[in-house]
Order: C-alpha cells, then sequence, then structure tokens
C-alpha cells in the first residue's frame, strides 16, 4: 500500500513539474505566486512598521517598553568606542547652507549633529538671507550651545545654493567635508561610519553611503535606497550618489568648489568633477546614513518643484561627458527622473556581425532575420547564422532563398555536432568579419528600431567588455534587464515577469547603468577583446552560465558589463532548445567564482539576492522611525542606554 501510494505521489509531482514548466500554464501560476509573495511582503513591511513604533504606542502609566531600541542604543554606544581606537581622527565639517527653512526643521538638522557619537565635527553653517528672526534665533541659539563648534556666517544678499555652499565650505577647517540640506538629518552613527571607512580605505577623497526618504514629519517614506557601488555610467544617468556625500576637504578647494549656474545639480557636477580629478577609488558605504526629507519645496518630493534642476544637470553631465573625452547629448526624461545618454556614433560606421546559433528553426529564424532587415535603423551589419547540424531540405533551402534575398549581408557555417552553445557562437565569431560582434538567439524579435545605435556606441568604449539589452517574454513582461549575481543561486535576471515600463527600485529596470553580467540571447562585444578575454568556454560551461562565466572573465580583466533599457528586444527563451540541467556548471561557478557571486558590486548587500531588489530583514535594526530618531535627538547620549533599560518597575520617559 505505501508502495503505491508512493508511485502515485510521484507520477502527480512529474505531471504538475510538466504543467508548471509550459508557458500556457505554468507562467501565470508563477506570476500568481510572485504577486502572493509581494503580497505577504507588503504584510511583512506593515507589521514591521507596527512593530518598530511599538515601543513608543506601549507606553502604559509612562512606562516604556523599548523593544529593539535597546538594542540599537547598545550598538551606538559600542561603535563609538570602536571608532575612538582608530588611528586616524579626522575633522569633519558639516556643510549647512540655510535659506527660509522651517525652524523645525532647521533645529532637527543640528541636533542631528549635535548628537553625533564621533565627536570631532564642526558645523559650517550660512544663512543665504532668509530675513527670518526664528532661524536666525535657531542658529544663533545652538551656537550660545555649542560655542566653537559651528561658525555661522549670513549673506546680505540672497545669491542662492552653489554660492552659499562655497561661503561655507570658506568656514570649513576639517579634513574631511558631509554635505547636509537644512532640514535633513544625520543618524547618530553616520560621522562614525565615515570615519571608520576612512581609515578602512587609507584615506580616499570621495565617499558615499546609503540613504532614506522621510516625510515632513520625520516618518519613513518606502524602503531605504541601497546603492551599488561607484557605477560610472549609472551616475551620468542620474545623481544616485546624492547624500551622504564625503570629500576630502583639499579636493573641494582645488577644483574650486561649486560651480555658479548648476544650481539644483550643483551636488551632481560638484561630484562629476571631483570624482574625475582624483586618482583614488570612490568608496561606497553600504548603510543607511541620511534621512533625506520629503516636502514640497524639496528634490526629495519631485523634481517638478525645482524644474530648473533638470537643465542643470543636462548641462552637468554634458560637460562632464566631454571632458572624459565623449560626444554626447543628454536628454532629461521626465517619466524616470534621469538622463538619457546618447554617445556619438564613429565615422565611419563600424561593421556589426550578428552572430545567430540555430538548427532546425527555420520559421523562429525567419522571424528574427526579418525583424533585423525591416526594424534596424543600422545598415552596416552582416548575419553569421552557426548552425551545427540541420539537414532538412525546408531549412537548407531556406538558408538559400535568405542569402539571395539579402546579398552579402547572410553566411551560414553548418559544423555538424551535438548542441553546444558557447561552441556555436564562438565558430560564428571566427567567422565574423565585423569588429563588433553582436551574439543573438534565434527565439528573438527586434522591438526597437534603433537597437543597435544604442549599444553600439558603448561597446566601443575601452572600458567597456560588454553591452546588453533589455528583453521581453512575448507577453511584453521582462525577461532580462541584466544580470545580477546571487549567491548559490549563482546568478539571476532582474525584474523578471515584471511589467516592462516597472519603475523598480528608482526606475533601475529604465536606466544605462552597470551590471555583472548580460545574457548571450542579446550580447555585443568587440572583437578582438572578445577573444582577447577568452572568448565563451566551450568545454565547462557549453550552454548554462556561459554568458555570465565569460561576463565574469572580462570583469576580472578591469572591464565593466553595462545594460541599457533602450535597446529592447522580444525573446522567446529557450523555445528551440528547452531547458536543461545545469548542476555542474552551478557548481563550477561556485568554485571558480564565489567571491564575485556572493560580492555583486552593483548589488548592495542590505538587499536580498533576487530580482526585485528586497530589502533585506536583518537590516531592518537600524532603520529608525521618526519616534525612534526623536529619542535619539532629544536624548543626551550618556541617557540612552538608562532610558531604555527596564528596571523592576519598568522603563519610564522622563
Amino acid at each position: 500500500m505505501r508502495r503505491m501510494v508512493g508511485i502515485h505521489t510521484r507520477r502527480l509531482r512529474d505531471i504538475c513539474r510538466k504543467l508548471f514548466s509550459t508557458s500556457l500554464i505554468g507562467r501565470p501560476c508563477r506570476k500568481i505566486l510572485w504577486l502572493t509573495q509581494r503580497l505577504f511582503l507588503e504584510l511583512h513591511f506593515a507589521f514591521e512598521k507596527l512593530y518598530t513604533n511599538a515601543p513608543y504606542m506601549l507606553v502604559v502609566g509612562r512606562q516604556l517598553h523599548p523593544g529593539k531600541l535597546l538594542v540599537v542604543a547598545k550598538h551606538f554606544d559600542h561603535l563609538k568606542h570602536v571608532v575612538r581606537t582608530l588611528p586616524l581622527q579626522p575633522k569633519i565639517s558639516v556643510l549647512i547652507p540655510v535659506y527660509k527653512v522651517s525652524p523645525v526643521y532647521l533645529q532637527e538638522c543640528l541636533d542631528s549633529v549635535a548628537f553625533q557619537i564621533y565627536e570631532n565635527w564642526e558645523i559650517c553653517a550660512v544663512d543665504d538671507a532668509s530675513q527670518d528672526p526664528a532661524v536666525t534665533a535657531v542658529l544663533s541659539g545652538f551656537q550660545s550651545q555649542f560655542g566653537s563648534k559651528i561658525k555661522l556666517s549670513a549673506h546680505d544678499k540672497n545669491q542662492h545654493i552653489s554660492a552659499t555652499s562655497n561661503s561655507c565650505l570658506s568656514l570649513a577647517t576639517g579634513d574631511y567635508v558631509v554635505l547636509l540640506d537644512n532640514d535633513d538629518r544625520l543618524y547618530p552613527h553616520s560621522l562614525a561610519e565615515v570615519v571608520r571607512y576612512i581609515n578602512l580605505h587609507h584615506e580616499p577623497d570621495v565617499l558615499y553611503s546609503d540613504e532614506r526618504l522621510v516625510d515632513g514629519h520625520g516618518e519613513k517614506v518606502n524602503p531605504p535606497f541601497h546603492k551599488p557601488e561607484w557605477s560610472p555610467w549609472l551616475h551620468a544617468s542620474v545623481n544616485y550618489t546624492t547624500h551622504l556625500s564625503v570629500y576630502r576637504r583639499t579636493l573641494l578647494t582645488e577644483i574650486g568648489g561649486f560651480r555658479l549656474g548648476f544650481e539644483g545639480s550643483q551636488d551632481h557636477d560638484l561630484m562629476l568633477r571631483a570624482v574625475e580629478k582624483s586618482s583614488k577609488p570612490v568608496i561606497h558605504i553600504p548603510s543607511c546614513l541620511y534621512q533625506w526629507r520629503a516636502h514640497p519645496a524639496s528634490t526629495a518630493h519631485s523634481i517638478d518643484s525645482k524644474p530648473y534642476a533638470a537643465n542643470a544637470g543636462e548641462k552637468a553631465v554634458t560637460e562632464s561627458l566631454t571632458r572624459r573625452g565623449h560626444n554626447a547629448k543628454v536628454l532629461y526624461e521626465p517619466h524616470t527622473v534621469h538622463y538619457k545618454i546618447e554617445l556619438e556614433l564613429p565615422s565611419p560606421r563600424p561593421l556589426v556581425s550578428i552572430v545567430i546559433p540555430s538548427k532546425e528553426a527555420r520559421d523562429l529564424l525567419a522571424t528574427c532575420i526579418e525583424s533585423i532587415f525591416t526594424k534596424s535603423t543600422y545598415t552596416n551589419i552582416e548575419i553569421v547564422i552557426s548552425d551545427n547540424g540541420s539537414t532538412s531540405k525546408e531549412c537548407l533551402a531556406f538558408y538559400e532563398e535568405i542569402k539571395g534575398r539579402y546579398p552579402n549581408k547572410i553566411r551560414t557555417i553548418i559544423e555538424p555536432g551535438p548542441f553546444n552553445f558557447a561552441r556555436q557562437c564562438n565558430i560564428g565569431a571566427k567567422h565574423a568579419n565585423g569588429d563588433v560582434l553582436l551574439f543573438l538567439n534565434n527565439d528573438t524579435e527586434i522591438k526597437t528600431p534603433g537597437w543597435i545605435e544604442e549599444m553600439l556606441p558603448f561597446a566601443l568604449l575601452p572600458e567597456i567588455a560588454a553591452v546588453g539589452c533589455k528583453l521581453l517574454y512575448p507577453d511584453h513582461t521582462i525577461q532580462h534587464a541584466g544580470i545580477m549575481a546571487a549567491g548559490r543561486d549563482v546568478a539571476v535576471h532582474a525584474g523578471l515577469e515584471l511589467a516592462e515600463d516597472d519603475n523598480l527600485y528608482g526606475n533601475m529596470l529604465n536606466t544605462l547603468h552597470e551590471v555583472s553580467a548580460v545574457t548571450a540571447a542579446c550580447m555585443m562585444v568587440r572583437k578582438h577583446l572578445f577573444f582577447d578575454v577568452g572568448a565563451f568556454d566551450e568545454h565547462y560551461f557549453p550552454n548554462g552560465y556561459g554568458d555570465v562565466e565569460f561576463c565574469l572573465r572580462a570583469r576580472s580583466h578591469n572591464k565593466s558589463i553595462l545594460y541599457t533599457p533602450y535597446a529592447v528586444v522580444i525573446h522567446a527563451e529557450s523555445k528551440t532548445r528547452g531547458k536543461s540541467v545545469e548542476y555542474f556548471e552551478r557548481h563550477l561557478m561556485m568554485r571558480k567564482f564565489g567571491h564575485d557571486i556572493l560580492n555583486d558590486p552593483y548589488l548592495n548587500p542590505n538587499l536580498n539576492r533576487d530580482s526585485i531588489y528586497q530589502v533585506d530583514q536583518f537590516y531592518n535594526a537600524l532603520d529608525l522611525n521618526g519616534q525612534q530618531m526623536k529619542f535619539f535627538l532629544e536624548t543626551p547620549q550618556d541617557q540612552w542606554i538608562s532610558k531604555l533599560t527596564p528596571t523592576s518597575g519598568g522603563a519610564r520617559m522622563t
């Protein structure tokens, strides 16, 4: 009886597995499961918010149940003593340009500096003719309390943000400067973490941290923004570094500080010029150290509140690209609040060899090739069909037909053998006449006419190894928007099965940016670089993970991989070959690239290794809500732990 039950169970499992593997049934079911997961995550976040507020809600007879807050306070206290042991104790100048700010916001801003657990700081604040007695009272009151630790000045006439920031910089005497808007806040440990990373990375010139939005009441808005490591093309597309930005003071002096005429994007312009001037790596601090307040007058709320910021940003990025030797057009995109970068194509246009592996796939290949010739606006192309043994008369006749239809544009290379995707790509690449290779699956169809023009100028850059595009399933959900390293799962496609224009994680799917890898279903690479790096590995990665392995190998040669959303291709994934078992390749990837797949520089360590940038709940301990921040701002440091430590009568608020 038990044996019969086991047999029927296995049969049922096999039937379910086959059903879920089909596109007709499996994809809708997977979509439902994914949406259910998202619903439970939203519920989890709601309960998390309730939990983090609970210490201030569960007050009975003035008794406080501190929850996780005591753990955080102890962490801050421990970090304070750790930082004191570090060899470098740099002075940090906090620059605060002031203009017609709410006195309440300004007071919180100043208090967030005053209660830093790292004590070697100074505030350099300049009032840009606010003409508000309440603002003046807050500044003078703070100075009377902290004396020489705050340096104040005021303009007789309004000179705007760049000039006011320069006035703040002129007051600074610190080794490093930190930029703080007059309505925003630092966390109690922000400067301590900055100093820890200054020591860890041997006095870098430029650093930046993660950040989060808060509303006018200081309550959390959306998950924190956990940023990637330094990504120059992402930074050209959007000022993702923003807050908290830290600079060596002498570097800012050397580049002339903030430039007039870039108001609204002065911070973006400053970062671009500072990075260009520095010879040291830009350091990312993967910790949320800044609370950016979103209210109707701030760019945190909407760039529409300061439309001049977009114009200044276009100018800043354009000039930066020119200094880097690129002729480019920079266009602000309101729907993403980012910039689209259009690099100038070289003249004459290089020949692009489109390498398409195929076998016995006449109909698919016909759709693919027809879309290339009827939709593409780039004409200097050739197609190399790398066939591993088609024998049907229909397929072979089709090859002759399309070669006649597009003379001197299509060649077929037939080398019979078992399916080996890497080998077919390599064979096609060897027979290619172009200086640029474009690997393309046969089950694809071009959607954007300028797809080659969007990829080509970036693929020609010496620092770039490969460029990938946005791939969509036939139902126009995302199949590929770059590849993320995923630990023991090796790799995942960003944005998998989301809507084509989904604004996931600050529109990352719709923005040019660096990634760990891109799929060879549509990958552009220079021919000489492809073979210099070693081409695709035919022996150990013949089918699975070969594109990821190639990209990681290229990155070990100090090259970058780029994803562009502006080239879009429809892809019926693996339609001719289906799925394959890839356990050996997975294990080998873990052994060969363990560090890379555990430490994707473009996926913040505070995010899960999934396709949708979910925040790892382990991080939430330090993600303080409004009431928790208020406790640290209003309570003297030496009383943090004592006020939160339960006594026999319970902890009390005083």
